[in-house]
């Protein structure tokens, strides 16, 4: 169990049991911490568009491969202006 700041972080979370209908834009959806909580969203089951510099390399067909390098701006407002168009305010958004 952790202690500390993270264990009082992770106990403020707010836990739902279904996030059905809700939109979730996760940075980072192709490895890593990022393509687990990807994944587990998608279980729950949100609407996931998956954020990665390549969009390709997002393989979960349940998930909406979405272009977005938070580096760049640009393309950073190009992946909200879709899901904006698409399914409205994402709720979620997972760095």
């Amino acid at each position: 169990m952790p202690t500390g700041v993270l264990c009082e972080i992770m106990t403020a979370v707010n836990r739902y049991e279904s996030l059905d209908g809700q939109g979730a834009l996760v940075t980072g959806a192709t490895r890593g911490i990022g393509e687990e909580i990807a994944a587990q969203l998608t279980d729950l089951p949100a609407t996931v568009y998956a954020g990665a510099r390549n969009p390709a390399a997002v393989t979960a067909d349940d998930q909406h491969p979405v272009e977005l390098d938070v580096t760049d701006e640009e393309t950073m407002a190009r992946a909200i202006d879709r899901i904006r168009w698409a399914h409205g305010v994402p709720r979620w958004r997972v760095r």
